[in-house]
């Protein structure tokens, strides 16, 4: 069951703690699709989180059609779960970054919109998104946006909006060495 944003929801999310930032691969079409312009990275990017009220985790991240918050299956993360590193508040970047999305929808012509990016970087030229939208995200463009209100090193070198999730495992890997 997916729960879209109410005041209720904001107002639990100001207690939300250990924010994690997860990868997942997939056998569905998109991912695969993703995988193959990717070079084999994963496909989604989600962020696990912990509210003081309940015994399981919850997930937040932009799927079809928009932002929502679920629950979180163990196992899921097949691509990777991560820790932030020390100084990095993923847990107060998170309240921003659902705040300001609150009305945001899932960015499917910005996902589109990485076809061409992902083509070009495989010659190693590097273009910003040309479809991307301004109150649109896509699953990697959300983990980027609340990586980068935490603070999260190296996430000042990417564009949301033509960001794949191979690139924000690098990012993770980089700092976990």
């Amino acid at each position: 069951m997916t729960t879209p944003f109410s005041p209720l929801m904001l107002q639990r999310l100001e207690q939300v703690r250990d924010v994690q930032v997860g990868f997942s691969s997939s056998d569905g079409f998109i991912g695969r699709a993703i995988e193959w312009f990717t070079r084999g990275g994963p496909s989604h990017v989600i962020m696990p989180f912990q509210l003081p009220d309940r015994s399981s985790r919850d997930v937040f991240e932009a799927t079809w059609p928009k932002i929502i918050i679920r629950p979180f299956v163990p196992g899921e993360t097949n691509s990777g779960l991560y820790r932030p590193p020390p100084g990095v508040d993923m847990d107060s970047a998170l309240k921003v970054v659902a705040r300001a999305c609150l009305a945001d929808h899932y960015d499917l012509g910005g996902l589109v919109g990485m076809i061409p990016v992902e083509m070009l970087r495989r010659v190693a030229v590097y273009i910003a998104n040309p479809v991307q939208s301004k109150h649109q995200e896509f699953c990697s463009c959300l983990a980027d946006m609340t990586m980068r209100v935490a603070r999260w090193p190296g996430t000042e070198r990417l564009d949301p909006h033509s960001t794949d999730p191979g690139q924000l495992r690098k990012v993770c890997e980089a700092c976990h060495g």
